[in-house]
């Protein structure tokens, strides 16, 4: 009961911490903030959840960059809530909702991939939902991810996936996508191939003997993450990080409270 007690008062206390920020965002522009201009994608399926949490996410960041545009690609759970959750940054068109249609068999993180993949070529921005900003982003012209998590040969069973799948050096690195960006670098025939390659060589090693059946679910739950850390090593193209490390809700530059992993809020 006293566990009970406490978590609830927690919540009520992130509850109001969030409501208090989201006033203090809307409308308002930071003292130091980013004269650069951002585009920002952001998808929201399958919870509505996510809605509330890009309303952090969008209005924390456009108080460090005003100068940006967001498309929400949203779903039919997600539409409407997304909205009129986000009505006067659409009326002033800072804000487009754009449909994903979801399709049979296919898991929200490929359609996450695809999104990214599109952006080839851009300067354009992939951002999880669950992340909130306390800092202006510094634009640059590379490809950018989040943080880098791991050396794949530090960790199984990852490193008996690269094993197993040719031309993947052990040093390569697991590579967070809760912020991605090409920088402008475009993606080649061949660059493309070896992604589509990667996903389905992927797919087959964890559902086969290799990874045990405890550990299947939670490596697919990261198949966007290392199909794309792994196609990265063989880009043309430098690799920077927005953050050297990364905790949950750590007051950095950005932090995330980790929502599809762990159930975590602001």
């Amino acid at each position: 009961m006293a566990r009970q007690v406490i978590n609830e008062i927690e919540s009520r206390h992130k509850r109001n911490l969030a409501s208090s920020n989201l006033k203090r965002w809307t409308g308002r522009t930071a003292e130091n903030a980013s004269i650069d201009n951002y585009i920002i994608n952001i998808m929201l399926v399958l919870n509505r959840q996510y809605v509330s949490l890009a309303e952090i996410c969008v209005r924390s960041f456009l108080y460090f960059h005003p100068n940006s545009h967001f498309s929400l690609h949203c779903d039919a759970l997600t539409r409407t809530y997304a909205e009129k959750t986000f009505a006067d940054l659409i009326r002033c068109q800072t804000l487009e909702i754009m449909d994903v249609v979801l399709k049979d068999g296919m898991a929200w993180q490929e359609l996450k991939l695809d999104l990214i993949l599109k952006m080839s070529g851009t300067d354009e921005y992939f951002l999880d939902a669950d992340l909130r900003w306390n800092g202006s982003l510094k634009k640059k012209s590379q490809v950018t991810f989040f943080v880098e998590e791991f050396k794949f040969n530090e960790k199984s069973p990852f490193r008996e996936i690269c094993a197993a799948i040719p031309n993947i050096p052990l040093s390569s690195s697991m590579k967070n996508l809760s912020i991605f960006s090409f920088g402008g670098y475009v993606l080649d025939d061949k660059d493309n191939i070896c992604v589509k390659e990667l996903l389905v060589e992927f797919k087959k090693i964890v559902s086969g003997p290799l990874v045990g059946d405890l550990d299947k679910a939670n490596t697919l739950r990261v198949i966007e993450q290392f199909v794309l850390s792994t196609a990265s090593e063989n880009w043309r193209a430098p690799i920077q990080f927005v953050k050297s490390q990364d905790k949950p809700l750590d007051g950095g530059l950005v932090e995330s409270c980790y929502f599809g992993a762990t159930g975590g809020i602001f």
